[in-house]
């Protein structure tokens, strides 16, 4: 969406359930980010944060997942502490927003001329450069409940095999 020249993005959530009965997360008209498990490069260690909120079919259109698990930040003191959360995420899709606007302001944004980076730069824009990531790369985030144990070893049963996580915010494009 695309409110003055800005991205709307929203938490997913980290209560491990759908998010279509939470919000913001279930807001179609923003861009609804769930958390992942990934270092620098593509690996097998990647996947959906088990704590993250997920998407059925009927909101899978406006999800996007991004790295929320060991995330750096700044702590009070002037130190820097780890913390996980869809809320983590975020910034790095508002990262990829940004660079995209820049990139059209410099005027090497692929959009049409006449729309400039404006469609790119929005959800449905951030989440196609996502997708042909996908493409190019075989990088999907589908949960596997296998992958996830529970405190008392168990294996995770709670997210469907249908969840949705969306592909991956890139920044490459740019």
């Amino acid at each position: 969406m695309m409110v003055r020249a800005a991205a709307v993005q929203v938490a997913a959530g980290n209560d491990k359930r759908d998010l279509a009965a939470s919000s913001p997360g279930n807001c179609k008209a923003a861009l609804t980010v769930t958390a992942i498990r990934s270092d620098a490069a593509p690996s097998s260690l990647d996947g959906p944060a088990i704590f993250s909120n997920w998407a059925t079919s009927s909101h899978a259109d406006h999800v996007i997942a991004a790295p929320g698990v060991g995330v750096l930040s700044t702590t009070p003191g002037n130190t820097f502490s780890s913390f996980s959360g869809t809320s983590m995420a975020c910034p790095h899709v508002a990262g990829v927003a940004a660079l995209c606007f820049a990139a059209n302001l410099q005027g090497v944004c692929a959009a049409p001329a006449s729309e400039g980076c404006k469609a790119a730069c929005g959800m449905q824009g951030i989440r196609a450069v996502a997708a042909q990531y996908r493409a190019r790369t075989g990088t999907a985030y589908q949960f596997d409940r296998t992958r996830f144990r529970n405190a008392d070893g168990s294996v995770e049963s709670a997210t469907p095999a249908s969840a949705v996580f969306g592909d991956m915010a890139w920044a490459g494009q740019w």
